[in-house]
């Protein structure tokens, strides 16, 4: 009989825990969040409804812009030539919002998909296909421009947006950089052409949203999730003991977690690639699991953009030295503060890019993910992480984007 209303009176405790825990669950105000996004004021007349508009009329014809795309850049065929006519108006149109200051819209939900992000890519290839043809056509300085506006795509998508806007606009990068860096590479250059290329660049480097917003606008969004999730359970209907329970046991637990987590993401993504990250988040709830996304891939993409667009940077300054000085730089130091404003350093290991002088001509590289240096002569393995980001010589970074091997014969110094 003493075991019975011992056994009853857990049970009693135990519901009661279940159903205070979930009453505070549901009655607790809203606890600010511990970072906030950077706010963005959105410009007077915004390019953005333009840009999207101008991406979003040329979805149908996506698998063949794909299929140009992929063709080596100087066998273009009368298709493609054709694509371009066709989708002239467009082109036009996506480059005068370009023009403006473009900002997309804060995402107001986590599950808000932006239909737009599968249609910028289209977009960004279209671009480099019309660059292309101006380069086929002998007109270098003039496909340098049109490159560039792929680039300022690139800039402006991932702002004012999460992870998943930042690696599109990523992306978008990665599409570009094998033309521009051949096109820069050409001794039809003029220093006016290579100078706007680098304004672009920094333009770049400087404005395209960095890991820790995008992380910080993540943040911000999932933890409205778990809310949402957890006032859909007290919601009429859903108040009996499974609400509670569930409040208790899921999305009370996530919700600490996500709070507790935050501040060791945001420390490692401030930390240098080199730099090991010594308390990584650690997720134990299943609500929690699908939350924020760990800070080592972030960190990864992140510094892979980087590492191109300052190898990049870097060969547009030796350009623009050769150009100025009829010679190649003996080192990188002399590039500033003509042509940079300081050394040009590697995010993977916090040095200088690497670089030496071959002949006529240069190899420009980073050491890549597994900070190994190679000399440049490993190309780098995405299945491995191994081998380095060679930036010139043409052609060794992107050997695997289908693109012609050997630079056009104008290139060397």
């Amino acid at each position: 009989m003493n075991r019975r209303v011992l056994l009853v009176a857990l049970v009693l405790v135990l519901l009661g825990g279940l159903l205070g825990a979930g009453l505070y669950v549901r009655s607790r105000p809203p606890v600010a969040p511990a970072v906030a996004p950077p706010t963005l004021a959105e410009p007077a007349d915004n390019g953005w409804p333009e840009l999207i508009r101008a991406a979003t009329a040329l979805d149908p014809r996506k698998d063949e812009i794909a299929a140009a795309y992929e063709r080596p850049w100087n066998e273009q065929s009368r298709d493609t030539a054709r694509l371009l006519a066709d989708c002239r108006a467009d082109l036009a149109a996506a480059r005068a919002a370009l023009a403006k200051d473009c900002l997309q819209p804060r995402p107001k939900d986590i599950n808000q998909a932006f239909p737009e992000l599968r249609t910028l890519r289209g977009l960004a290839r279209l671009l480099v296909l019309a660059a292309r043809e101006r380069e086929q056509a002998g007109d270098v300085n003039g496909a340098a421009a049109a490159y560039a506006d792929v680039l300022r795509l690139g800039t402006v998508a991932g702002r004012n947006g999460t992870v998943i806007h930042g690696l599109v606009a990523i992306a978008i990068a990665s599409i570009v950089a094998p033309d521009l860096e051949r096109c820069t590479g050409s001794a039809r250059m003029t220093q006016t052409a290579l100078a706007r290329t680098a304004r672009e660049l920094d333009r770049a480097l400087e404005r395209g949203v960095k890991s820790s917003e995008a992380m910080a606008m993540e943040y911000v969004l999932q933890r409205k999730w778990l809310e949402d999730v957890a006032a859909g359970l007290q919601a009429p209907g859903a108040t009996g003991p499974r609400g509670i329970i569930v409040n208790a046991f899921t999305v009370g637990p996530a919700l600490r977690e996500l709070d507790r987590n935050v501040g060791p993401t945001m420390q490692a993504l401030k930390k240098p690639y080199w730099e090991p990250i010594t308390n990584p988040p650690v997720y134990r709830t299943t609500l929690g699991q699908l939350t924020l996304v760990q800070p080592e891939g972030i960190r990864r993409k992140w510094t892979q953009r980087d590492a191109v667009l300052l190898g990049l940077r870097t060969h547009v300054a030796i350009q623009q030295y050769r150009l100025r000085h009829r010679a190649l730089p003996n080192t990188l130091q002399a590039l500033s503060p003509q042509f940079l404003p300081t050394t040009p350093v590697d995010p993977y290991d916090g040095k200088p890019f690497r670089y030496r002088r071959e002949a006529r001509s240069y190899v420009l590289y980073s050491v890549g993910e597994d900070g190994k240096d190679d000399g440049g002569k490993e190309r780098f393995d995405p299945n491995t992480n191994r081998g380095d980001f060679v930036i010139w010589p043409w052609g060794r970074l992107y050997e695997s984007a289908k693109l012609p091997a050997s630079p056009p014969p104008s290139v060397s110094p």
